[in-house]
């Protein structure tokens, strides 16, 4: 059975999903496998959307308290976590005894203190001197008349710098920001919504330690990627995609790839074993009904 998938609209997570594993992006973006978020993601997502909120009350002139933050927050990390147990019941089927192990260890208790710890520290060192324009400004970069790149921006202040808000267990390595390919398509963004490229970037990292939590910041003034470059990656994936291209390459002893942490490890042993064609077929129409 051959697939003919030629999207007409991407993003940049799915474009880095096929960079990291082709496999997954199959198994998540054409047959429609959803896995739930680690319990570490559904924290991110929680902190990015009371940092959202903190920057949408000051843009409008409302002062807000660490300890309304913080109720936010624990609000939205509730919510995402019936969501992450619903979907955890819906994924069983596919998820190995040593990812379910790894999950149960990490316990949401901890999880509303890190992240409360957290916006304490970010509200402190950085939301105080933004002054927020544009939060989480959505674009739309057309690259031909059937295509087009779509994605969100954390933050843009009023001085035009884009802000990107990352969180962390583990202390970034000093990044080359300015090979980040994710600023350089904020920087078509930022044009396409703008007329004009961005006044710089800052990437912030907030680190989740057994301590505490704290920050690392990536200030960079202009991607070193030109827009042609960014066209020719994002077509050049799209072209694989087309023509089912979809081996994962990583080493087998890669962490990624383990038992622990890959939520479609059982999938991965299933297409090695069965071939592309049965598991298109099987799961084409069952996951219609499970997802």
């Amino acid at each position: 059975m051959e697939l003919r998938y030629k999207p007409q609209k991407v993003s940049f997570s799915q474009l880095m999903t096929y960079v990291r594993c082709p496999e997954h992006y199959l198994f998540r973006y054409i047959l429609g496998i959803k896995i739930p978020p680690r319990k570490n993601i559904i924290r991110g997502l929680a902190f990015h959307e009371a940092v959202a909120f903190l920057f949408q009350e000051k843009k409008q002139g409302r002062a807000m308290s660490l300890k309304d933050l913080q109720d936010f927050y624990q609000f939205t990390l509730e919510m995402a976590f019936e969501d992450y147990q619903t979907r955890m019941e819906a994924s069983k089927i596919f998820l190995t005894k040593e990812y379910l192990k790894r999950e149960k260890e990490i316990k949401i208790e901890d999880l509303l203190v890190s992240g409360v710890k957290g916006l304490q520290v970010y509200q402190d060192r950085i939301a105080k001197k933004i002054t927020p324009k544009f939060i989480e400004q959505n674009f739309k970069v057309p690259l031909d008349k059937n295509l087009a790149i779509l994605g969100k921006i954390d933050l843009i202040d009023k001085k035009g710098i884009v802000y990107e808000i990352k969180t962390s267990t583990r202390r970034p390595a000093n990044q080359q920001v300015s090979l980040d390919l994710q600023l350089a398509i904020y920087n078509l963004g930022s044009k396409a919504i703008f007329g004009t490229e961005p006044k710089g970037f800052t990437k912030d990292f907030i680190v989740f330690t057994k301590k505490g939590a704290e920050i690392r910041r990536f200030p960079l003034k202009e991607s070193s990627f030109r827009e042609e470059d960014v066209k020719y990656f994002v077509l050049t994936i799209l072209k694989a995609i087309e023509n089912n291209i979809w081996y994962c390459l990583h080493p087998a002893e890669s962490w990624i790839c383990s038992k622990e942490w890959c939520g479609y490890w059982m999938l991965h042993k299933e297409l090695r074993e069965k071939g592309l064609d049965y598991i298109i077929e099987k799961y084409t129409e069952k996951f219609q009904q499970i997802c």
